[in-house]
């Protein structure tokens, strides 16, 4: 208890015997039998954790602790993001878009997320929230060469043409997805931030050949997925070091005025773009104050 001061010491040792006692009240209803020990047993949980959670206070309060606090990166010009990829069928570099959330002051809502900790170090996810994006908003198009004519094919003039085409499919692809923040840190002397986020990527193709010849022609439009950090620090270049241009290879902490930008770069795992790297940098503003 080291990190503890001396006069919240007996405090801290109190808050370990009650969680003790609460470890033994779980312990104890999972071995009840009848029904009335069952519920006796989850009256037992309860006041064990009522009494873990006041001590807590108690604790925090003697050490001084900050409250937890929502944190919601916004992008308030809707202008602030670049990704680079390095799927050559995608456009790329492109910009990727948010959604107005009203409940967070009608902003374009990067991620949102609370700083914990009695010292305001941790990040962990906001309950119940999920950001959405639009990761590539310029839809990309490409094509397909047939293996075989199709038979019937209706043309677009007028009047429609019947018959047999050899002509490549032309695919447009549209995206959606959605950011979630599962934990972090937070480094309030320097203002770094360091998110453990899920990117996640849906594709959603038209004019492409038939569901059921996806397979045929190699084409897999599920969603892609990654898991790693965002990040005030710096990442490596994955996509554009033979660029003449691309995204900050280093973010820069939150400022005074709360202004960031986080970087993230890797690979998409599963779906259309499976084994593909990127770049994604976020230039944003936070909707709170973390330190």
């Amino acid at each position: 208890m080291s990190e503890i001061p001396v006069e919240c010491q007996p405090l801290a040792e109190e808050l370990t015997e009650l969680r003790r006692s609460y470890a033994l009240a779980w312990e104890s209803m999972a071995q009840a039998r009848s029904a009335d020990e069952r519920r006796q047993a989850a009256l037992e949980v309860k006041a064990a954790k009522d009494a873990v959670d006041v001590q807590q206070r108690r604790l925090d309060e003697c050490r001084g602790c900050l409250d937890p606090a929502v944190q919601t990166l916004v992008d308030p010009g809707g202008t602030g993001a670049t990704i680079f990829c390095s799927e050559p069928r995608l456009v790329s570099p492109d910009f990727p878009q948010f959604p107005l959330f009203t409940e967070d002051m009608g902003l374009p809502v990067v991620v949102s997320f609370i700083i914990a900790g009695c010292a305001h170090d941790r990040v962990v996810a906001r309950p119940g929230w999920e950001g959405a994006w639009d990761p590539f908003p310029r839809k990309s198009a490409f094509t397909v060469a047939r293996r075989f004519p199709d038979y019937l094919t209706i043309g677009r003039g007028a009047p429609p043409s019947v018959g047999f085409t050899t002509a490549p499919y032309v695919v447009v692809m549209s995206t959606s997805g959605s950011i979630t923040v599962r934990d972090g840190r937070f480094e309030r002397s320097s203002g770094h931030l360091d998110l453990v986020v899920e990117l996640r990527v849906i594709w959603s193709p038209l004019f492409e050949p038939p569901r059921w010849l996806w397979g045929f022609y190699g084409l897999d439009f599920g969603p892609s997925t990654y898991s790693g950090l965002l990040t005030t620090r710096t990442v490596p270049k994955t996509v554009t070091p033979t660029m003449p241009s691309g995204p900050l290879n280093g973010g820069s902490p939150v400022d005074s005025a709360g202004a960031i930008t986080l970087v993230a770069s890797g690979m998409f795992s599963g779906g259309f773009a499976a084994g593909q790297r990127f770049e994604l940098t976020v230039v944003g503003h936070l909707e709170g104050d973390p330190r």
